[in-house]
């Protein structure tokens, strides 16, 4: 009985920290989280990815590279935690802006392909297509990415982005015309 009620009380503070970041209060939160990550007998891969989420607003990059990554790392993340870490990468990491961009979007290319993860194809796809965090402009990469990301649930957002950049291409002269929605998504 004394097991259970541990349980509950380690899965209420939990759920307060969660609160709390959510509320930007990183430093409360990280004053729950902490203490529980130590007491743990086995891994809580949630708590380390708040832990990192935290570290992350509080711009402490190196701790949050830390917690993120041993949950990018996990194997049985279904690609949100590898998809945070690579946009994390991209955003904020301290290595060379080659190695940067070559970890995030070798993160983010595994959560995509490997584990089918939607977001991932979404945010490749919106990288690829306009040029983000650096990354060389590829406008069939980009496409490939979005068709994924659409096909896989994320139809307006990834048409909006694919649309808004197609119509610039059009007016530059670049693409002869924009697609129907329907024709693009199963080209």
């Amino acid at each position: 009985m004394n097991h259970l009620w541990n349980l509950y009380l380690r899965k209420e503070q939990i759920i307060k920290a969660k609160s709390y970041a959510k509320l930007s209060k990183y430093s409360e939160a990280l004053s729950i989280l902490e203490p529980i990550s130590k007491q743990s007998i086995t891994i809580d891969y949630d708590v380390l990815y708040w832990m990192g989420f935290c570290y992350e607003y509080l711009k402490n990059y190196e701790l949050a590279d830390h917690y993120y990554k041993s949950c990018a790392d996990y194997i049985l993340d279904d690609g949100y935690w590898e998809t945070v870490y690579g946009k994390f990468l991209l955003e904020h990491s301290n290595l060379s802006n080659e190695e940067r961009i070559e970890k995030g979007i070798n993160r983010l290319t595994s959560a995509a392909n490997k584990k089918r993860y939607v977001s991932a194809m979404y945010i490749l796809g919106k990288i690829y297509i306009n040029g983000l965090y650096d990354v060389k402009p590829d406008f069939i990469k980009g496409d490939l990415y979005l068709k994924r990301a659409y096909n896989g649930g994320e139809k307006e957002r990834a048409w909006a982005i694919y649309e808004k950049k197609a119509k610039e291409l059009v007016s530059s002269g670049q693409l002869s015309k924009v697609p129907l929605e329907h024709i693009w998504a199963n080209s």
